[in-house]
């Protein structure tokens, strides 16, 4: 008497049925948290009124005191480093750094004073860039 059975199964790998459910949700996630991301930074240019590419360096300009202030950042002025803070607090990511480029006719005090604002705005580095010699 033979105790074999007729057919040999052949041993197939251990596989999950939930492993492509796992990875499929696993994309899906990774996807929104990239738009989520996306859509809150947009929100804060849009907030502050100001417009900046993904890569362009976040400048803040210092020039002669004006009627529109002495300080501008994307093309826009500011009055007083009060008012240019909250733009800059929106625009501050970790690890992102910012420069203060200041104008041959502007005050060292606003220079002094754009440099402690990109600061206490959470900018891990601030630069100084001065207007280079003219020809």
């Amino acid at each position: 008497m033979n105790l074999t059975s007729r057919h040999r199964r052949r041993s197939n790998p251990v596989t999950s049925p939930l492993a492509g459910l796992t990875a499929i949700v696993a994309v899906t996630l990774f996807f929104f948290s990239i738009v989520r991301s996306e859509e809150r930074v947009e929100r804060a240019d849009e907030a502050a009124g100001v417009v900046l590419d993904d890569l362009e360096p976040i400048v803040v300009d210092v020039g002669p005191s004006g009627p529109e202030g002495p300080f501008r950042l994307a093309g826009r002025s500011f009055p007083t480093t009060d008012a240019l803070l909250p733009v800059l607090r929106k625009l501050a990511q970790p690890g992102e750094s910012a420069s203060v480029r200041l104008h041959d006719d502007a005050r060292y005090e606003d220079a002094a004073k754009a440099l402690r604002t990109c600061e206490r705005a959470g900018f891990a580095a601030v630069a100084l860039l001065t207007d280079g010699p003219r020809d």
